[in-house]
């Protein structure tokens, strides 16, 4: 599921909200210059994951482009990308592996391997940190000068998405098969974990509003009997606020006793979050840090399996993965909900990164 997309506030009177931890320096130029990298998941197994690149300025799709510029395929399972320093990293999870290319021809530079089950990407002080399901949970730290895996930290279980704050790297724990209900504080100066909060069952996604606080999506879960044929019950959906000063829970809020959503995203202002994805009810929901509350109307209506916020055009992307056999859809909308327009992705659309 979702792109690690999310290290989001820097200058500009903390009103400018990075994406998918990157920044204008960041994005590719050249050959693929004003646009974005979508991340094709692909049907597990299959080995179909690829990468669309949309052009804002052509208003345009081109797809698969990873195999049109080295004439392989990427991999099997293609959970998120990260452009750092003129380059792409692909995290390939089911391949085990990192494809790192060229952000302006999208050419093979590296594989960074002997991972597993890598997950979301971010990069803080000029290292790399990239959740694993592997090895109990834990988060690697990749030399992006080498490419070399050169430090470990045993965080949860089942560890997704990545943020770097100011001051912290932060991984929500969601449990992976299993279940976990924490999120891990780590000092990127020692690279330790200082401090493991409990939050509510599967933390799922993660933002830093405009006020420095960070907002988690806990899903809940839906509880089966032994061969999944008769639903027992359900572990409730909540919205938790972190002041990332204190590191306490400042805010708690209820939001479903039988849907369980697992997107979080946040407006250009760092003002609205947006909610969705997962079990719930058909929609994408707003709500308003200043007084927030559980939603009833929907700002879109249309399920997705990923929604990503893009700060620098002030639009909400859906991804929609339909059958996950044929060509999913990318489709752009305005902050007040308005379809803008639908392209044709991959197998499987999950994200993007700029």
């Amino acid at each position: 599921m979702k792109t690690n997309f999310t290290e989001l506030f820097m200058f500009a009177g903390m009103m400018a909200v990075l994406f998918s931890c990157d920044n204008d320096e960041n994005g590719p130029s050249g050959k693929y210059s004003n646009g974005i990298f979508i991340s094709n998941e692909g049907a597990f197994g299959a080995g179909n994951a690829s990468v669309s690149f949309y052009s804002t300025t052509g208003d345009s799709i081109v797809n698969d482009i990873f195999f049109n510029e080295n004439n392989r395929p990427l991999g099997d399972v293609l959970q998120s990308a990260l452009n750092y320093d003129g380059k792409t990293y692909l995290v390939v999870n089911a391949s085990g592996k990192i494809e790192v290319v060229n952000s302006e021809d999208f050419s093979e530079q590296d594989v960074i391997e002997s991972l597993e089950n890598p997950r979301f990407i971010t990069e803080k002080n000029g290292m790399l940190y990239v959740t694993q399901w592997g090895e109990g949970g834990t988060v690697k730290i990749i030399d992006p000068n080498s490419n070399e895996i050169v430090e470990t930290i045993q965080v949860g279980t089942g560890p997704e998405i990545i943020l770097s704050s100011a001051d912290y790297i932060i991984v929500a724990n969601k449990g992976g098969y299993g279940e976990d209900s924490t999120i891990s504080i780590i000092d990127p100066g020692s690279n330790e974990v200082v401090k493991t909060i409990q939050t509510g069952n599967k933390p799922s996604d993660m933002v830093i509003d405009s006020n420095g606080d960070l907002w988690v999506l806990n899903s809940g879960t839906t509880i089966w009997n032994d061969d999944y044929s008769q639903v027992l019950g359900h572990k409730p959906s909540s919205l938790v606020k972190i002041s990332l000063s204190s590191l306490e829970i400042t805010e708690k809020i209820e939001l479903y006793s039988d849907d369980h959503p697992s997107i979080l995203e946040i407006s250009p202002d760092g003002q609205t979050l947006y909610i969705g994805g997962g079990f719930i009810a058909a929609g994408i929901f707003e709500i308003d840090i200043n007084s927030p509350s559980v939603p009833s109307t929907p700002l879109i209506s249309k399920s997705f399996y990923n929604v990503k916020v893009n700060p620098l055009t002030s639009e909400i992307y859906g991804f929609d993965a339909k059958d996950w056999t044929n060509a999913g859809s990318f489709s752009r909308y305005s902050l007040s909900g308005n379809l803008i327009e639908e392209y044709e992705a991959g197998v499987g659309p999950n994200g993007v990164a700029l």
